[in-house]
């Protein structure tokens, strides 16, 4: 009997930290969407100008890619590749995880 209620627990601590990451990242994701709103409305996201502001959102931008590929969300990593491009468009390591996240 006590078997049974351990693997039943384990099962329902196995569901919710299944559930917790899946809510994780659909709030990373909506705040992703915000911040990209944001900046498109604050004209960041033109071409690479020589700017703090511009190469901050470069890195926010790679460090999202790196962290979507760690979460083998390709297809997130390579959008946020492809944004890293349109402001530098030879950066190693833009390049890098999108060829990463393609194979």
């Amino acid at each position: 009997m006590e078997s049974k209620t351990m693997r039943k627990n384990c099962n329902v601590s196995k569901k919710n930290n299944d559930d917790n990451e899946a809510t994780i990242h659909n709030q990373q994701t909506n705040l992703w969407n915000v911040m990209r709103q944001i900046a498109k409305e604050e004209g960041l996201l033109q071409l690479w100008n020589g700017t703090f502001t511009s190469l901050l959102f470069l890195l926010c931008l790679l460090n999202a890619a790196a962290c979507t590929l760690d979460l083998k969300s390709y297809a997130q990593c390579i959008e946020f590749c492809n944004e890293a491009l349109e402001i530098d468009d030879a950066h190693p390591k833009a390049l890098y995880r999108r060829g990463k996240a393609h194979s």
